[in-house]
């Protein structure tokens, strides 16, 4: 497809395209000249995964627990542990082209956290009160301090919820409303959890 009507269409096709080759399909899109990123990418987020990635590579040679990489990446970027439990439920299926389903952790004190999926962590309630979401980075990360996809949650691991500060544009009102909780159908605001 060379022109599509418009953003939203061109997501909805390629879902379509993915639901009917058994959830396996790869899409290259929007191609640019290297000029034109100058204003289109936020700048600094290509350094910043770079930055992240090494403290943490660099946390887990000194044989830092998952907790304690949990920390060091959000003492460099701003974020917070949120919370570290072991997984007692969790669903995931593809609906209508995106992995939905949820999780819930609890801790020792018999809180519960509560993760909605759609593709990534989109929304966080401890003991039913929303605590995080998107725009924000909803990270899981297992005992080691390796990163946990959606698909590989066990029930029964423990597992350190971090919680990232979304760039700055993604929190402008543009940004929210293509990005926000309420462009995934939730009837809630998001609001900055990082203070």
């Amino acid at each position: 497809m060379t022109h599509v009507a418009s953003e939203q269409r061109a997501e909805l096709m390629v879902r379509a395209l993915a639901a009917a080759s058994g959830h396996s399909v790869g899409v290259a899109d929007h191609p640019v000249r290297a000029g034109t990123l100058d204003g289109v990418l936020i700048p600094g987020t290509i350094s910043a995964a770079g930055r992240l990635g090494r403290i943490r590579r660099e946390a887990h040679e000194t044989g830092a627990t998952g907790v304690e990489i949990a920390e060091a990446i959000a003492a460099a970027d701003g974020g917070r542990v949120a919370f570290r439990g072991v997984v007692t439920s969790y669903s995931c299926g593809v609906v209508d082209g995106f992995t939905r389903g949820g999780l819930e952790l609890r801790d020792a004190s018999g809180a519960r956290y509560a993760i909605d999926i759609q593709n990534e962590f989109i929304l966080a309630r401890l003991d039913g009160e929303v605590e995080a979401c998107v725009p924000d980075l909803i990270t899981v990360i297992d005992e080691a301090g390796d990163p946990v996809l959606n698909p590989d949650i066990r029930i029964g691991s423990t597992l350190t919820v971090l919680v990232l500060p979304a760039p700055e544009p993604w929190r402008s009102e543009a940004g929210l409303a293509v990005f926000g909780p309420r462009a995934f159908g939730y009837d809630v605001d998001w609001t900055d959890t990082q203070t």
